[in-house]
C-alpha cells in the first residue's frame, strides 16, 4: 500500500508539471533604434571620445519646419538644446537643429505646459 501511495504521488506531481516551451521573440526593426544616440554633452556618458552628435530626440519630418523637442539646457555650445544627462526640462522648443556643430543660438523661445 505504501508503494502505491508513493507511486500515485510521483505520478500526480509529474502530471501536474508542464513542460515550458521556448518562446522565440520576433525582433522588429524598431527594436534596434535608439533615439538618444548623439544626444549627449558628456563624452564619458556617451562612451565616445571623438565628438558628440548634438542631436535631439524629437520627431520631425524630413525638411520639416517644426521640430518639437524638450530643452534641458539653453545657450552654451549645445545648439540642439537637449542633453541626455540632464534630469530636468527647461521647456519645449519648436526650433531645433540636429547635428549643427557648435552653434548655440536656438531654443530662444521655450514653451512649458502649465
Amino acid at each position: 500500500m505504501r508503494h502505491v501511495c508513493i507511486c500515485l504521488m510521483v505520478l500526480s506531481c509529474i502530471s501536474c508539471s508542464r513542460q515550458v516551451q521556448n518562446e522565440t521573440k520576433i525582433a522588429h526593426p524598431s527594436d534596434y533604434v535608439n533615439p538618444f544616440i548623439g544626444a549627449s554633452t558628456n563624452t564619458e556618458a556617451a562612451g565616445a571620445y571623438h565628438g558628440l552628435g548634438k542631436t535631439f530626440p524629437g520627431a520631425a519630418t524630413p525638411f520639416g519646419m517644426v521640430q518639437l523637442s524638450p530643452n534641458t539646457i539653453t545657450g552654451g555650445d549645445n545648439g540642439s538644446g537637449y542633453s541626455y544627462e540632464h534630469e530636468t526640462i527647461e521647456g519645449f522648443a519648436f526650433t531645433q537643429m540636429s547635428g549643427i556643430g557648435w552653434y548655440g543660438d536656438l531654443g530662444n523661445l521655450l514653451v512649458m505646459p502649465t
